[in-house]
């Protein structure tokens, strides 16, 4: 995970010079980003550092929520 999400340009501002990308529960990853293109750079890097260890992102589990 940290190796997927290990762009500066990741995630929400979240203190002054931090970026808040995700939060891991037990089997499940909330991911946050500031737009769309962000949010699916950080998807596609997941899925593809999670194939190289033989997991993949369940699309029927997989949501989608927006804020503002």
């Amino acid at each position: 995970m940290r190796k997927a999400m290990d762009q500066p340009e990741y995630g929400i501002k979240w203190q002054r010079h931090r970026q808040l990308a995700d939060l891991n529960f037990a089997d499940d990853i909330a991911m946050m980003a500031e737009n769309d293109v962000v949010c699916q750079e950080m998807t596609t890097r997941l899925q593809e550092k999670s194939a190289q260890v033989g997991l993949r992102i369940s699309q029927e589990k997989t949501k989608i929520i927006r804020t503002n």
